[in-house]
């Protein structure tokens, strides 16, 4: 079996496309997408729209939450206005239809092969409102990643949210973070795996155009401050 996982796309339609005309892509098994499909790049609404007509597993991310559901006091930085006004701009861009599917996104997903037990998710929840933002890692190792999913029994965790790919390997767990598509050069994701003997994760690359997605990040709210993290 070959799962192909990706996440933090963030409105980057070119990071996605280019991701989908992989042979990986096109002959993974299973594709499963972590979440946060929007804000942040210019085209929110195309990638939501790419991703739903893909008929990937599609989970919730932090972000898909906050402007699908209108929330905004997850945010707490001086930067609280003008983050604000760029997730009311992503929320005015997007369809009736990909709102409800926002919306719709399940939290998590499990597979079982090969007497493993896989789990995916866009990060640690602490309910089903609200990334646990005073846990989100300083520093990727086992102690913290244990720390942070004491609650899921599982043989391996893969997760988004922190746009930096790594593997960590605990006493009894192994956790994949798969980077970010969209907002890193190049973009991140990762291949899975499976057969009666061996199970490899495999971290992969993606490149889009980081000029030209720059060049369109200057007109919208908190646009330029977003193109820094690229």
């Amino acid at each position: 079996m070959k799962i192909c996982v990706y996440a933090d796309v963030h409105g980057n339609f070119e990071a996605l496309s280019n991701l989908y005309n992989t042979e990986d892509y096109k002959t993974a098994d299973i594709k499963i997408f972590l979440g946060d499909a929007v804000t942040m790049c210019p085209d929110s609404n195309e990638c939501c729209e790419k991703i739903k007509q893909s008929g990937d597993v599609s989970l919730m991310g932090n972000n898909d939450y906050v402007v699908a559901n209108k929330i905004q006091v997850d945010i707490i930085s001086k930067d609280l206005k003008e983050k604000i006004e760029h997730r009311n701009w992503i929320r005015e861009q997007l369809t009736p239809e990909n709102l409800k599917w926002l919306k719709s996104l399940s939290f998590n997903k499990t597979i079982k092969s090969n007497n493993k037990t896989l789990y995916f998710t866009h990060y640690s929840w602490d309910c089903e409102t609200r990334i646990t933002n005073d846990l989100e890692l300083n520093e990727y190792n086992a102690d913290n990643l244990d720390r942070m999913f004491y609650n899921i029994e599982t043989d391996i965790i893969i997760f988004g949210h922190e746009h930096f790919p790594t593997i960590v390997k605990s006493e009894k767990k192994t956790y994949v973070c798969v980077g970010s598509l969209g907002m890193k050069h190049p973009g991140n994701y990762v291949m899975i795996e499976i057969d009666e003997k061996n199970f490899k994760i495999i971290p992969k690359k993606i490149d889009f155009n980081l000029s030209k997605l720059k060049q369109r990040m200057t007109k919208y709210p908190y646009a330029e401050e977003y193109a820094k993290w690229l």
